[in-house]
């Protein structure tokens, strides 16, 4: 038996949900402006355009410093104004970087915000010291996932660790707050003191519109799994293939979905993988998407084995709310989407033999789909409502800024 066993939720901060705050910038913590740091302005707009809305609506002065892909225009008709800068997600020249950060520097100065919000890692860094040294006295940062920098154990790693370690303990000193996506990312941040444990909250990922994303059955007497991320083998991608070829041999009717798009990270799987593993009979690759709501009701079963430390993967949270069981791997922010034999299964990481098993038993239980789709519907609602977590978000950054 493979599957690894887990108890009940709840690492995450234990705030009173069921009497939140309303979400207000007046009283005694009045925002006129506030700055959005990103890597992309997609991002902005998919996963926090709720959150930046409340800015706008509270009639505060909102920007989002980003580099311009898109989306742009979808945040600019929010009433936000956005402004281009260069930010290479992947790389490492200290001259480019250094551009990067003097332009942010120049940005931040320029605009003299109130409160400045930083998302990602170049983003969190780079904002923080640019903010600290622009003067601006609340200074704020999402950790969402700290990816291969504190997996991979090549020589390579460890030396990016070796310096991007000091830079994140000198970023982060000036922060109010930092946000956490996982327990397991604020107590390793914590552990290497990168952050005091009183300015770190851990908090339920960035919510999903439970409006948007509903519940459905779905009808198909096929059983259809369906893995949705960016195409890169630290998602999994290989163990998912490898489970569906053994599956396939005996299950030859069951069908495997992959949806995403390509990446430009270097661990990015290439077209010619994909066209080799539908030329096989194994994959039924569906392209990319902005609106996933139709695949996922034409789904059965979600699957993420990712070995990449997700802050809290919004992806197993938007299948969870339109009622589909997940399988994921144990690692940190995904073992806090899944409760074990309730909505879904954990497996550990490249682990195919263990996933192919989970796998079969929706295969051999149908039954288990609609039963532990109704319980991953349940927990969205319990977790993931966007606007209490950015009630929470809002409460944590007055309550910090008045003390």
């Amino acid at each position: 038996m493979y599957l690894i066993k887990r108890g009940k939720l709840g690492e995450q901060l234990n705030l009173n949900t069921s009497k939140r705050e309303s979400f207000d910038t007046g009283g005694s913590w009045s925002v006129k402006k506030v700055v959005f740091i990103h890597n992309t302005t997609k991002y902005v707009f998919l996963h926090y355009r709720e959150f930046v809305e409340k800015f706008v609506t509270a009639g505060a002065e909102v920007v989002v410093i980003a580099p311009f892909d898109d989306s742009v225009d979808q945040i600019k008709a929010m009433g936000v104004r956005c402004i281009d800068v260069a930010m290479s997600r992947q790389g490492l020249n200290p001259v480019t970087e250094m551009i990067t950060l003097i332009q942010i520097f120049r940005l931040i100065s320029k605009e003299k915000p109130q409160v400045v919000f930083n998302y990602s890692i170049k983003p969190v860094i780079y904002g923080s010291i640019a903010a600290r040294w622009s003067g601006v006295s609340n200074i704020f940062s999402m950790v969402t996932g700290l990816g291969h920098l504190f997996m991979d154990q090549t020589l390579k790693y460890k030396i990016i660790r070796s310096v991007i370690l000091p830079l994140y303990r000198s970023a982060i000193h000036g922060n109010s707050a930092v946000f956490f996506q996982n327990p397991d990312d604020k107590n390793l941040f914590i552990d290497n003191h990168l952050v005091d444990e009183d300015k770190g909250f851990v908090i339920n990922g960035t919510g999903i519109d439970l409006e948007r994303f509903t519940p459905s059955e779905n009808q198909s007497v096929v059983t259809r799994f369906i893995l949705v991320s960016r195409l890169l083998w630290s998602k999994g991608i290989k163990e998912y293939v490898e489970a569906a070829r053994s599956l396939k041999r005996q299950y030859p009717e069951v069908e495997f979905q992959i949806l995403g798009m390509y990446d430009d990270n270097p661990t990015s799987i290439q077209e010619t993988d994909m066209q080799a593993w539908q030329e096989e009979g194994v994959i039924n690759y569906l392209g990319a998407t902005d609106d996933v709501r139709p695949y996922l009701r034409d789904s059965s079963v979600f699957v993420l084995p990712t070995i990449y430390r997700e802050g809290r993967p919004r992806a197993v949270v938007e299948a969870m709310a339109t009622g589909r069981p997940v399988i994921t791997t144990n690692t940190p922010g995904c073992r806090q989407t899944v409760i074990h034999d309730q909505n879904g299964f954990l497996v550990p990481i490249k682990n195919v033999p263990a996933l192919a098993e989970a796998m079969e038993r929706f295969i051999v239980n149908p039954e288990l789909i609609r039963k532990m789709g109704r319980r991953s519907r349940e927990l969205a609602e319990e977790q993931y409502n966007v606007h209490e977590v950015n009630n929470t978000i809002a409460s944590i950054m007055g309550r910090v800024t008045a003390s």
